[in-house]
């Protein structure tokens, strides 16, 4: 007998093993599946970055950032997610050109004046990005959802990725490659230097402040540590204390600054629309009650039940990809009951 959908409801909550999706295949600008893997190899991630909000240049919550340091505390990457970024990656079918997807893309919209600007950019390994005036980075999940699908119709691609989950990556670093142990401080700034050094003196056992530089506008100081250590016997851990405890005590910023580049990367999320198996919520290749309680699962705790970007995109099978929701469950549980 099929189970109703209080039965799957119920199983959904009493579960106790987490359905796990098989990992999408993303395709990103540089053809690796995590952009922020790649350009945080060897940096350790920090996850209470309340610290840094002063690096921020935005008002958004610390939880739409993610912050890496290298191994010396001299150069950090954060990542700020962007909301409603999308990339389109596709491969053209044999045969078909990069004009060919252009001037068909065009004749399609050419009466949406904002829709009408269309290009491909070479990505890597035959494959390409596209592209929408300098708008592109704002396009919709419903629009590129809605492109991919008619350059498949028409049979202009062979596959076709949509890649959601970006972030735009800046550098932090320190010029003088003394990271999170040097302070800049305001010259005649004597109430702050004082604080910084008082703070030193009591909480920091050992610790001294060397000014290593000074002129008329602003002067350097270093924490230098006790008995002769050099900067390189301290660990990354004790830096990141040190410095947040100094500028919860003194509001005292370490002196890292801007660097000027910046760029986006992909988080790892890919969909692909073209070869996607719609209503296999969980991602093992079939359409079965598994996945509207893999639904459920995930509507009811995120956390643990999570779902791949792929498996939400399959099973989001009602409305216009408003993502998952127990209208999706239901049909899908309606679906398997016909079978």
């Amino acid at each position: 007998m099929k189970k109703t959908l209080a039965g799957i409801i119920a199983a959904a909550m009493a579960a106790t093993v987490m359905l796990t999706p098989t990992a999408a295949n993303a395709w990103d600008i540089d053809g690796d599946s995590d952009g922020i893997a790649k350009a945080t190899e060897g940096f350790t991630e920090i996850y209470d970055i309340d610290f840094f909000d002063w690096t921020f240049d935005t008002e958004k919550k610390s939880d739409d950032y993610r912050v890496f340091v290298n191994e010396d505390g001299t150069l950090f990457r954060t990542f700020n997610k962007i909301d409603d970024a999308h990339d389109i990656q596709v491969k053209l079918a044999d045969g078909v050109s990069k004009a060919d997807v252009e001037n068909a893309l065009y004749e399609e919209y050419k009466d949406d004046f904002e829709k009408v600007q269309f290009w491909l950019s070479m990505a890597s390994g035959g494959k390409y990005c596209l592209m929408r005036n300098c708008t592109h980075s704002r396009i919709t999940m419903q629009e590129a959802i809605e492109y991919l699908e008619f350059m498949k119709e028409r049979e202009l691609i062979s596959d076709g990725k949509l890649i959601t989950n970006k972030y735009s990556m800046k550098e932090l670093h320190s010029p003088y490659r003394r990271g999170l142990m040097t302070y800049t401080i305001v010259y005649g700034d004597t109430d702050l230097y004082g604080a910084f050094c008082d703070y030193v003196e009591k909480e920091l056992e050992g610790y001294t402040v060397w000014m290593s530089y000074t002129n008329k506008d602003y002067c350097m100081v270093e924490l230098v540590p006790p008995n002769g250590q050099s900067l390189d016997d301290i660990s990354l851990d004790e830096k990141l204390e040190i410095s947040r405890n100094i500028y919860e005590a003194t509001h005292l910023e370490p002196d890292i600054h801007w660097r000027q580049s910046s760029s986006t990367v992909g988080g790892g999320d890919g969909i692909d629309v073209c070869n996607g198996l719609k209503g296999d919520a969980n991602c093992d290749g079939k359409v079965t009650i598994a996945d509207p309680v893999a639904i459920l699962q995930n509507i009811a705790n995120k956390d643990k039940y999570n779902l791949s970007a792929q498996g939400k995109f399959n099973g989001d099978v009602t409305g216009e990809y408003d993502g998952l929701t127990a209208a999706d469950a239901y049909e899908l549980q309606v679906i398997d009951s016909q079978k």
